[in-house]
């Protein structure tokens, strides 16, 4: 189960899972520690990019595509869009 299909209660006790120092995780709360830590890893993050462009010069336009483009990150993790 994703950790943003539950309810509040859900969510509550998962906060207490995940970052309660003090508290100890049964073994079917460990897994699941595991799984929801696993579903928000760096590996699954789409970084989400909405360039505006009304009344926006050529060159601002293309000096913002030439950063994403110099970007040292994985550009496959990118999703660009042009409004």
């Amino acid at each position: 189960m994703s950790a943003f299909n539950l309810n509040k209660s859900e969510k509550r006790n998962n906060y207490k899972i995940l970052f309660d120092k003090n508290y100890i995780p049964t073994k079917e709360e460990q897994v699941e520690k595991d799984k929801i830590k696993n579903d928000i890893s760096a590996q699954n993050i789409v970084h989400r990019f909405i360039i505006p462009t009304y009344k926006e010069s050529y060159e601002i336009l293309d000096t913002t595509m030439c950063a994403l483009k110099d970007a040292i990150y994985n550009h496959k993790q990118f999703a660009i869009t042009i409004a």
